[in-house]
């Protein structure tokens, strides 16, 4: 997960694979657990190459002799999944945008079309269905919704 073969983590610091700007929570996480707190984080940890990775952390202290002897930790990398995150945010920031567009291209619309009378406009959906070779049948009822009105 981080790039390291075993033989190049054993002796070192822990600092070398956690970036500076967590080593705080690290340290106050090292806390909880000497009293005896299991503990559940995120935080980034630097791969071999530099890249941070978001990882889960679930950490249980064991003791020995009544004393704390050390951590049972679980690290599980997030990276992707926050990747995947980040793009369905983009998408639906994409998507959210199209629709105020085409909101407003419907507003716009549904207010060019009142200007027009309806003859003209049932005229040219006609000629543009025709012109299509579309066989079809356009049809409105008036305002009292009394008679019908056919056309094409």
């Amino acid at each position: 997960m981080l790039g390291y073969e075993e033989v190049e983590l054993l002796g070192e610091h822990w600092t070398i694979v956690f970036p500076e700007d967590q080593h705080s929570l690290i340290r106050k996480a090292l806390g909880r657990r000497i009293r005896g707190e299991s503990n559940r984080y995120e935080i980034q940890m630097l791969h071999k190459s530099g890249k941070r990775l978001d990882v889960l952390v679930s950490e249980n202290p064991y003791e020995e002799n009544g004393q704390f002897a050390g951590t049972f930790t679980f690290v599980t990398d997030l990276t992707d999944l926050r990747e995947a995150e980040a793009k369905v945010l983009q998408k639906n920031l994409d998507l959210e945008r199209a629709l105020q567009r085409i909101t407003a291209l419907n507003q716009a619309a549904s207010g060019a079309l009142q200007t027009i009378d309806e003859e003209s406009m049932m005229k040219a959906v006609g000629d543009e269905l025709h012109h299509l070779t579309m066989n079809c049948l356009i049809a409105t009822l008036d305002s009292r919704h009394k008679h019908w009105l056919v056309r094409h």
